[in-house]
Order: C-alpha cells, then structure tokens, then sequence
C-alpha cells in the first residue's frame, strides 16, 4: 500500500491508488476509501485546485470548510501543523508525497503507473 510520510510544514500530494493496489479496512481491492481530515491529525490547511484553477479549502480551525476529506483521484497541497519542536508528521495511507528527493521514483497521476 502507498502511504506518504508528511514531515514538512508544505507539501504535494496524490492521493489515490491504482486498481491493483491494496485498500483497508478489506475493502476490495481497486476501491479508494477518502481520508477524513477530522480525525485527530497533524494537518493544519489543504486546498485542492480543479482543472479551470478554483480552489477549494480545509482547515482545522474553521467549522465551515469546503470539503471535509481526501478523495481519490485528486492532488493536495498540504499544510502541516506546528508545535514547539517543529512540524508535526502525518502519515496519510494511499498517498504519494510530491517529494521527489525522498524516492527514486514518481507516478503519473494520469495513468497510475510507476515510472522510472
């Protein structure tokens, strides 16, 4: 299963998996369950941006958000929250980090196939 590590206070995600890959709770396998931003994460902020450049937002602060969870299929800028010691991680499970210094290999959202 792909799971991003976030150890940043900003980031680029995909979130979603390819039809071969592992799901939870056993759900079928090829089925992308959404990640409920509201359950006791390190995530401050997140806006998702649809193809014609609206954006939407998340954050923790605000009863009144745009959208409420991760759906498959979509990238994510991500805000971490902070505390005295620095960022704060979080692990989000069929996520891939936009980071490309942290593997040697990066996927085509398009196609969900690992390339290089």
């Amino acid at each position: 299963m792909n799971m991003a590590t976030l150890t940043k206070l900003h980031n680029f995600i995909w979130y979603g998996i390819c039809e071969t890959t592992e799901t939870t709770n056993n759900e079928p396998i090829g089925e992308c369950l959404p990640f409920d931003l509201n359950l006791g994460n390190n995530i401050e902020q997140v806006w998702l941006t649809d193809s014609i450049g609206n954006q939407t937002h998340w954050n923790y602060e605000n009863s009144e958000n745009d959208f409420s969870k991760l759906l498959c299929g979509n990238a994510y800028y991500i805000k971490l929250r902070t505390n005295e010691d620095g960022v704060l991680s979080q692990d989000i499970p069929h996520a891939v980090n936009g980071d490309h210094d942290a593997s040697d290999f990066f996927y085509s959202p398009s196609e969900c196939n690992q390339i290089g």
